[in-house]
């Protein structure tokens, strides 16, 4: 998968490589500051739109049609991407620290945090536990469906 078959799976958030997983419905969340590159032409844009009202994740979507040329339509279907959840894989370390947490919190993967938040779905000790045999077969099962198979 890309990665040396070293029996270990890499952390959706903080990038370790380990021997067992859990499975997460888990989303990034993104801020004013993440959403600047892809959605404001310049800072004077950001800044403009913030003094009409935008804060933190309570964006005005028609303030946001001004960035960089984009439709209107392209601009939400992009937000709403962004408010997916997903499935992951996290390290027992990463799923303490997001479990019962109301806010999203701040991972560090690399030189950068992120923040991320669990679904109600996968908090309070909900989240299967994985091995690297079980998360293979899951990743097989999903390259099944998608036409491709995978070599141990």
């Amino acid at each position: 998968m890309g990665q040396e078959d070293d029996g270990k799976i890499e952390c959706h958030t903080c990038g370790a490589r380990v021997k067992l997983v859990r499975s997460v419905r888990i989303r990034q969340e993104l801020g004013p500051c993440e959403l600047l590159p892809h959605m404001f032409r310049s800072m004077e844009d950001f800044v403009e739109a913030e003094a009409r009202g935008i804060e933190g994740s309570d964006f005005d979507l028609m303030a946001l049609a001004t960035a960089r040329d984009m439709p209107l339509e392209v601009k939400v279907a992009q937000l709403v991407g962004y408010a997916q959840f997903r499935r992951g894989f996290v390290c027992l370390d990463c799923y303490c620290r997001l479990a019962r947490r109301l806010a999203p919190v701040a991972i560090k993967r690399g030189d950068s945090f992120r923040l991320f938040r669990l679904a109600g779905e996968s908090d309070r000790g909900k989240a299967a536990v994985y091995d690297y045999e079980k998360w293979f077969r899951y990743q097989a099962n999903l390259a099944r469906r998608m036409g491709v198979e995978l070599a141990k």
